[in-house]
């Protein structure tokens, strides 16, 4: 994902967080608070890297998310991502 414009960035995951698709991960805001832009997840899985500099400017990779699978090689969601906190995948899952 991208940031929409040039703003403040402010961080609400961190690397390695489980994310489902719908999760806030991030919000830009103007300088003065007044407009607010939430960066919602396109799609569940692991959050490997996030933008970290406070400023970002319009286009900027703010972060990315891995896909997980199956050792049966099917694409999918985690049964644990149902009910998640910041729970660690099991050895039957792997980063794609």
């Amino acid at each position: 994902m991208r940031a929409p414009n040039g703003e403040l960035l402010w961080v609400y995951k961190d690397i390695g967080a489980l994310v489902r698709e719908g999760n806030v991960l991030e919000e830009v805001s103007d300088p003065f608070g007044e407009s607010h832009t939430p960066i919602i997840a396109e799609r569940g899985g692991l959050l490997l890297e996030r933008a970290v500099v406070p400023i970002v400017n319009e286009g900027d990779r703010l972060f990315h998310i891995a896909n997980i699978q199956t050792e049966e090689g099917c694409p999918g969601t985690p049964p644990a991502l149902d009910n998640f906190e910041d729970d660690e995948l099991g050895p039957e899952y792997q980063l794609v």
